[in-house]
């Protein structure tokens, strides 16, 4: 399960698809992963940029993404002071891949 993640650097800026690149360390119980994550807007925080790189890494691993982005959500909440909803609004503006997990996600916000 996730534990936590580490920021490692920008990466870059693509001016044709006005896109940032920064690099996270996904860190989890069983493995830790270097993943590059792609967003459109800068100045999001770095806490709220993760959630791509979470995503990403339990889609690939075919393990349960909303169980995991939400512990993500736990930890950045608690690390960087954003609220789990205000981290939440955030992810629908910047992240389309938050959407199709948002409703197996709102099934473990019960549980907090």
């Amino acid at each position: 399960m996730f534990q936590s993640y580490e920021y490692i650097k920008y990466l870059s800026y693509d001016a044709n698809t006005k896109q940032y690149s920064y690099q996270y360390k996904i860190i989890d119980s069983d493995f830790e992963e270097v993943e590059v994550e792609v967003e459109g807007a800068v100045g999001v925080g770095v806490g709220v940029g993760v959630g791509v790189a979470v995503i990403d890494v339990y889609e690939r691993r075919n393990l349960n993404v909303a169980a995991n982005l939400m512990l993500a959500i736990l930890y950045i909440s608690k690390e960087y002071g954003y609220s789990v909803q205000e981290f939440i609004n955030r992810k629908k503006q910047y992240n389309p891949k938050f959407a199709k997990n948002e409703k197996e996600l709102e099934q473990y916000m019960v549980l907090i």
